[in-house]
């Protein structure tokens, strides 16, 4: 096995491989919609034109960033869920963050996050709060 003992000669043979692109930002602003449901005690998307069995969509959002949009993620500490835009939401007070720590719970218990998409500021308000996400849920 390779333990990279002579990855400074591989390197330069690696370099003539590569290729160095930049998309201007314009490239990227169209994304697909992406569209939460919920049901009971789950919630799930569907992406683009996809349906989820008559299910009306609780929010609507985009697979890329826009204006006016940030990213929301469906957060899991425990027994605990919550979807926000804020990543750390289950973070200790103090003056680190340690997205790794639930707070009040186990030092065990770590912390879970699915990114759902890019959504305004309240699109769901709090309708998916306390539900689980299941990404097989559509």
């Amino acid at each position: 096995m390779d333990k990279y003992a002579s990855i400074a000669a591989k390197g330069k043979d690696w370099s003539r491989e590569t290729k160095t692109v930049t998309n201007a930002r314009a490239a990227y602003t169209n994304g697909r919609d992406i569209r939460l449901y919920r049901d009971g005690s789950l919630f799930g998307a569907t992406v683009a034109s996809e349906e989820c069995g008559g299910i009306a969509p609780t929010c609507v959002g985009s697979t890329t960033p826009k204006a006016g949009t940030k990213a929301l993620f469906a957060v899991q500490c425990g027994s605990a869920r919550i979807v926000t835009n804020d990543p750390y939401v289950f973070t200790p007070a103090g003056l680190y963050q340690r997205p790794w720590i639930c707070d009040g719970k186990n030092i065990s218990v770590r912390p879970e996050w699915s990114l759902l998409g890019f959504f305004e500021a309240n699109a769901c308000g709090s309708l998916l709060n306390g539900l689980t996400y299941d990404a097989d849920f559509c």
